[in-house]
């Protein structure tokens, strides 16, 4: 801690020297290389299993059931970045924040609920949406995760996330996406 020699009586210092000291006292720790790379481990492992988990939920044979099962699993994979990365969590912020980057990013026919909705058509719609959605689900999961990691990787937060700037980054680690969703049963 740090004590000043000169004038010591605290009842003499003026108001910015207090705060100055106080600014003094407070220790930031820089972080490690080996803790930056552990931390994007760790969000990279948990958007890896909400991406299988979402994909998962694409097989839901009900529709909207899995649209909603999908809504949840995006929502929790933003909440566990947030907790790896110090953030505040909100879920309603989360929850707007999510649908106005899926929303506007994805053109219609590849839209989680549209592939939801196709399993109303009977025979083939249940295979086609289950695996559609199962795609689709995957590779916006996936999305979703790397845009929030590259927007936490930089400090930001939940608050000053703006969707609109992030819709090419979206779109970009969408089409990345359905590769890993679309390997993943090989592997």
């Amino acid at each position: 801690m740090n004590q000043k020699t000169s004038n010591s009586n605290p009842a003499n210092q003026s108001g910015a020297d207090a705060k100055t000291e106080k600014a003094e006292d407070i220790e930031v720790k820089p972080i490690s290389d080996s803790e930056l790379q552990a931390r994007l481990g760790s969000a990279e492992d948990a958007t890896r299993k909400r991406v299988y988990a979402a994909m998962g939920a694409g097989l839901i044979p009900l529709p909207i059931f899995d649209f909603m099962a999908l809504t949840g699993i995006q929502l929790e994979l933003v909440n566990s970045l947030c907790k790896i990365y110090g953030v505040p969590f909100r879920k309603d912020i989360g929850k707007t924040l999510i649908t106005t980057l899926v929303g506007g990013a994805l053109p219609v026919h590849t839209s989680p609920i549209l592939a939801s909705l196709v399993k109303n058509i009977p025979l083939i719609g249940t295979t086609t949406g289950a695996i559609t959605l199962s795609v689709v689900g995957g590779a916006c999961t996936y999305a979703i995760g790397k845009v929030f990691i590259q927007h936490f990787e930089t400090g930001g937060n939940l608050l000053n996330f703006n969707p609109e700037k992030m819709r090419s980054y979206f779109q970009n680690y969408y089409k990345e996406g359905e590769k890993v969703a679309t390997e993943a049963p090989s592997k």
